[in-house]
Formats: C-alpha cells, sequence, structure tokens
C-alpha cells in the first residue's frame, strides 16, 4: 500500500461517503420511497447529523428550513439534483469507496477499517445490506470482545447514510456489533425528557386518547418514578445509567441475533429467513427479532430477556427497570409505526407473560424454553414451507439465479457456497427476481399471512390459555396492563 497520511484518508473516506449519503436521500427522494420507517423519521435523523444537533436538543421547525436548504445546495454541488432515478440507482447499486489502489464496496468495510487502523486513522465504518436498503454510519468509538464478536461502541458520529435513523440502536454484522451512544442519549432525551415534561404537565396521567396511549403512558411514569426522574436536574441525573441501562438491553439484543443465526438456527433456515426481509416486515423477520430477544445464555453472551431475568437474582431493583423499560420500548401501538405492529404483538404477549395470575412481576419466567422453542419453531416451519414452495414452483428461477451467481464469481478465489454469506446472497438474489413475478409474490405473501394467524394464536393461547378470552392477543395484553395494580 502506499504511504497517506491519516487526514487524506480521512477526507478521500468522508467525502465519497457524503456524496453516497446524498445519493440515497436523492433517490429517496425523488422515487418517493422512504423505507419502513418513513420520511419524517428519515428527514429528522439525516438533519440532526447534517446540522450537528446536539442529542438534548429537539428539532424545530427553523432547523427543518436550514436542513432543506442545506440539502438543495448539496445536491446541486453534486450533480445530484438533475440525475435521473435510474442514473441515481445505478450510481448506488455499484457503490464503493476507493481508497489509494483498492476499492472496498460495502460488504468489504471491515478490510476498510483495517486498512485505515494500519495507517494511523481512528476512524470506523459500519455497513450494511438489508432488503433493498444499503446504510452506513462513519465515527470513532472504542471496542471490545464478547462472544464471537467485536463490540464497537461509537462515541461520536462524522457521517451516517439518512435511513440509518435515530431509533435504530444498533446493528449486527457477520462478525462485529455496533452501538450508537448517540442515537440512545438522544432517544433519552426525546422520549423520556418528553416524559418527564408530560408528567410535570399532568397529561402523563390523563386517560384521553386511545387505551394504547393509556398504557403506554402508564408504563412510562413507572420507569420515571423507579429511575426517580421527576424535573430536569433529574433526569440529567439519571442520564448516565439510563443510558447504560439501554445501551445493555440493545447490546444483548444484537447479540442475540447473533446466538440464534449462528447456534440455534440450522444455516440453511437463518440465511434464508434473514432474506426474506426483501419481502418487507412480516411474520419471519418479526419471529427473528423476537428469537433474539428470547436467545438463551450462550458462554458470556445472552439475549435480552435472559439477562433480565438472570438479573433478578443478584440485583432485582435493577432487572424491574429494565423489564419496564423494554415494555415501553417495544410498545409501539400508540405510535405511527404500524410496521412494528406485529413485533409488538408478539412482544407484548411474552412480556405480560411475566405478570402473574396474582398480580405480581415473575421475571424468571422470561427464559421459559417453551417460548424459545416455540419461537424456533414456528421459524424453521414457515421458512421451510417457503422453501418448498420455491422448490416445486420456482426451477427456472433457481437454476437462473445459480448459474448467475456462479458467472458473477468466475476468476476470483473459489466461492465457499456453504459459507453464511453466500448463503444469504443466494437467498436474496432468488427472493429478489420472486418478487418481479406477481403470482411467485402473490403465493408467498399468502405463506407469509396464513403463518402470522397461526404463530399469534399459538403465542396467545401459550399466555393466555385455550380458551382466549378476547378475539385478538392484542386486546388480551391490553385488558392486562390496563388492570395490573403493577402500575
Amino acid at each position: 500500500m502506499k504511504k497517506i497520511t491519516p487526514a487524506i484518508a480521512e477526507s478521500q473516506v468522508h467525502d465519497q461517503l457524503n456524496r453516497f449519503s446524498h445519493v440515497i436521500y436523492t433517490l429517496m427522494e425523488k422515487s418517493g420511497d422512504w423505507g419502513d420507517a418513513g420520511e419524517h423519521q428519515v428527514q429528522s435523523s439525516f438533519a440532526r447529523n447534517i446540522l450537528d444537533i446536539p442529542t438534548d436538543q429537539n428539532l424545530d421547525y427553523t432547523h427543518h428550513i436550514t436542513f432543506n436548504q442545506k440539502i438543495k445546495d448539496t445536491q446541486n454541488t453534486l450533480g445530484l439534483s438533475d440525475a435521473s432515478l435510474d442514473t441515481l440507482q445505478e450510481e448506488f447499486d455499484t457503490f464503493a469507496i476507493k481508497l489509494l489502489d483498492k476499492e472496498y464496496d460495502i460488504h468489504s468495510f471491515t478490510e476498510l477499517n483495517q486498512a485505515l487502523k494500519k495507517i494511523g486513522s481512528k476512524w470506523i465504518i459500519q455497513g450494511g445490506v438489508y432488503g433493498y436498503a444499503k446504510e452506513f454510519i462513519l465515527g470513532e468509538g472504542r471496542s471490545k470482545k464478547m462472544g464471537d464478536y467485536d463490540v464497537v461502541y461509537f462515541e461520536k458520529e462524522h457521517l451516517r447514510s439518512p435511513n440509518t435513523i435515530i431509533a435504530m440502536a444498533a446493528v449486527i454484522g457477520e462478525k462485529e456489533i455496533f452501538v450508537r451512544k448517540e442515537s440512545i442519549t438522544t432517544i433519552y432525551y426525546q422520549k423520556w425528557g418528553g416524559a418527564k415534561d408530560a408528567q410535570v404537565f399532568g397529561t402523563l396521567t390523563s386517560n384521553h386518547g386511545s387505551p394504547y396511549h393509556t398504557v403506554s403512558n402508564r408504563i412510562k411514569k413507572h420507569v420515571l418514578d423507579l429511575y426517580k426522574i421527576t424535573e430536569e436536574n433529574s433526569l440529567r441525573a439519571a442520564e448516565k445509567q439510563f443510558v447504560e441501562d439501554m445501551k445493555e438491553t440493545v447490546l444483548f439484543h444484537e447479540l442475540g441475533h447473533g446466538i440464534i443465526q449462528n447456534h440455534l438456527l440450522p444455516i440453511d433456515i437463518a440465511t434464508c429467513a434473514e432474506a426474506t426481509k426483501l419481502f418487507g416486515e412480516h411474520i419471519i423477520t418479526a419471529l427473528l427479532e423476537l428469537l433474539a430477544e428470547l436467545a438463551p445464555k450462550l458462554g458470556k453472551i445472552q439475549g435480552p430477556l435472559f439477562n433480565i431475568a438472570s438479573l433478578t437474582k443478584t440485583n432485582a431493583n435493577r432487572a424491574e427497570k429494565l423489564y419496564w423499560m423494554y415494555t415501553s420500548d417495544t410498545w409501539f401501538f400508540d405510535t405511527p409505526d404500524t410496521y412494528m405492529y406485529l413485533y409488538s404483538d408478539l412482544m407484548a404477549l411474552v412480556l405480560t407473560n411475566a405478570i402473574t395470575k396474582n398480580d405480581t412481576l415473575d421475571l424468571s419466567r422470561l427464559k421459559q424454553k417453551k417460548l424459545l422453542t416455540m419461537a424456533l419453531q414456528a421459524t424453521i416451519d414457515l421458512t421451510q414451507e417457503l422453501q418448498d414452495y420455491v422448490q416445486k414452483k420456482a426451477r427456472p428461477v433457481i437454476k437462473k439465479i445459480q448459474a448467475n451467481l456462479k458467472k458473477e464469481n468466475k476468476g476470483h478465489d473459489e466461492i465457499d457456497v456453504n459459507a453464511y454469506g453466500y448463503k444469504t446472497h443466494y437467498w436474496a438474489e432468488l427472493f429478489d427476481a420472486l418478487t418481479k413475478d406477481p403470482t411467485h409474490l402473490a403465493k408467498i405473501m399468502e405463506i407469509l399471512e396464513k403463518g402470522q394467524h397461526t404463530v399469534l394464536d399459538l403465542f396467545y393461547t401459550y399466555s393466555a390459555g385455550k380458551k382466549k378470552p378476547f378475539g385478538t392477543s392484542r386486546e388480551y395484553v391490553l385488558d392486562k396492563l390496563l388492570k395490573t395494580e403493577l402500575l
């Protein structure tokens, strides 16, 4: 590698990622496709980064005016204003960072990080592909080893893609987990600072609005009480411990994904299930999130619910705080984020299962083996059903994808077709092709929708018993949380 100073390398990397972030934003803007998170979350998160808004400060109208003008100026400067959708899509699809004599696509950022470290840079880049989306974070932080993973705590984010929304507190790669201090701290001041203000003005305890808002507010009030947050001074005094607790739960969630995907699910199921993200948010993606929550202890790592249940033996008060905080964080029914409702349905059933018939909290129930077994088997069964359909009805598509991948890898080092990365890529390419065929897509969505009803009924029956007192599981958990004296 040629000689290069850290400052020059960082400048080159920053300029290329800055252009890419605006390509992503312009593509979203011109296509009208803002992803599952929606336009508001994307714009707000990108504005905070572009304008360098402090984590304890909310965005206001003037921020949005400044942000929109800055976006237009940058698009003009970079020549993106008049670019067609096809041109933007081509640049998006082929994006790679050029540094000296090498190119690093978004799958090669681990190697790029090694190259940056070798020349003395402290910068770290995270990058990933989720369904059709690409996202990245460029920042600085500290790292440590946990199980099979290098865990990076981003202390400072220099630049991030627009779709790296504030709500995305952590991300996981093949052997890396990235936890975002800026995200967690911003959430703390936005959500819990807002809840503190509502408590001060008495609106947090009012029963106006839907019963889902009532439950959400009662949980928030209980969490504030547990952390003794009543006004601005106590909010700031509690920040360190509260953020540390949030960070721990977020980290164990990502570690839970690693335990499930790499150790408990068969590799063909794990890679196929992961690739179904191309069909949007559905029962398999929700189950993968639930499984991450339920992941059992593996060496020194575990999922967040197992962690909370285990904490009851050493620090019952902290375990209770984490439980109610997480119950709040996974309750989306009072938000416009409808794509998260299915995940909330499953999480609410599991979490409220810890509330006993005597109206006490038994957190040991969070690590009942039956819950994990049910979720694992449901994921395997549904994924296998998708695979069986594809094998029977889409043989020509399979052969075409296999031929394309063989051609794509020709001339490279021998590809390990049994590797996790290759298998995920194969399923993603196959599902991408199937989404373009209305017949195949309709059948796949039918399998997923039918599976959703089956899985929800399974967990509802487990939590409420065979008689199931309400028409839906959502009504059941709502009633349970409205009636409990624990809140």
